[in-house]
């Protein structure tokens, strides 16, 4: 019997473990997602001084929301999403109008939790690489596969062109994250999308209830 409440210590320590080490890798993606956002402000500061006032007002929006729940390693999907719609309300300010974000998210999968910035950095990097400066379509969606949520952001950007698949700081810190909090039960694919630009799926266990947040002090 103490061996087993001592294995059940250990296994309780190893997830706390986890957890800590997502929180970190998570942190390291905001300054990057600060200073873009920053430098998107910068650019319409002397060429559109309203436009540039409409993006801090958003900006100071997302920013709100991105930090609302800092301290925790997951956040719902549905709080993830709002995140990547106000996120891209300000890319549209920089880029222009023609720039789309279409989510395909049922309602029942929305209370799934996720790590937070799962989807932004994907998206934001569909948007910096995919189109730059040209119109174009950002598409996000997620089901429920058995005891797994599978979620994809894809785009009908300029796609590979034929180079080689290479990770960016936003795929690599999200597969980071993911092997922190799962262990060998996720899955990240990269390819092409059906629109002929870039698709990203991540797949992890599904579930629902909300785990004992960093920092919290054991039982």
């Amino acid at each position: 019997r103490e061996l087993g409440r001592w294995k059940a210590r250990a296994a309780e320590l190893e997830r706390r473990l986890a957890a800590v080490e997502s929180h970190a890798l998570g942190t390291q993606l905001t300054p990057h997602f600060l200073c873009n956002s920053l430098q998107a402000v910068s650019t319409l500061l002397h060429r559109d001084p309203r436009a540039a006032d409409a993006m801090v007002i958003a900006l100071s929006d997302l920013l709100r929301m991105a930090l609302r729940g800092s301290a925790a390693p997951e956040m719902p999907l549905a709080r993830e999403i709002a995140l990547v719609e106000r996120y891209v309300e300000v890319m549209r300010l920089r880029f222009g109008s023609d720039l789309r974000l279409t989510v395909a998210v049922p309602l029942d999968v929305r209370g799934a939790m996720v790590p937070q910035f799962l989807l932004q950095p994907l998206v934001e990097n569909a948007i910096l690489h995919g189109f730059v400066d040209r119109a174009g379509e950002v598409r996000v969606s997620a089901d429920r596969r058995g005891d797994m949520l599978r979620c994809v952001v894809s785009d009908n950007g300029r796609g590979l062109g034929g180079e080689p698949l290479i990770e960016g700081i936003g795929v690599a810190g999200t597969r980071g994250r993911l092997r922190a909090l799962y262990g060998d039960r996720y899955r990240i694919e990269l390819g092409t999308g059906e629109a002929g630009g870039v698709s990203v799926t991540v797949t992890l266990p599904y579930r629902q209830e909300v785990e004992t947040e960093v920092g919290e002090p054991a039982p």
